[in-house]
């Protein structure tokens, strides 16, 4: 699906900005998450675990930064990670 394309205009993009706007806000990451892995595995299904263990890679070293006065080697390693 390309972000021109017609499905992704009239069908995904429509879709989703519904579906975002009408959940409560506690849900909407959950939500843009998940409309993501659909986005990413409509075009290349294989590399879907890339995008989770990005997701999952960010999260911890994020998570991990709080407490820690280095949070900026942390931030650093993320990018570089992705």
């Amino acid at each position: 699906m390309l972000f021109s394309g017609a499905i992704f205009l009239f069908f995904f993009m429509p879709l989703f900005f519904g579906g975002y706007y009408l959940l409560p806000p506690k849900f909407r990451n959950a939500f843009a998450l998940l409309a993501s892995l659909i986005f990413y595995s409509w075009g290349a299904p294989t590399f879907v675990f890339v995008v989770v263990l990005s997701a999952l890679a960010d999260y911890y070293l994020a998570k991990s930064g709080i407490n820690n006065p280095s949070k900026n080697k942390l931030i650093y390693l993320g990018v570089a990670l992705n």
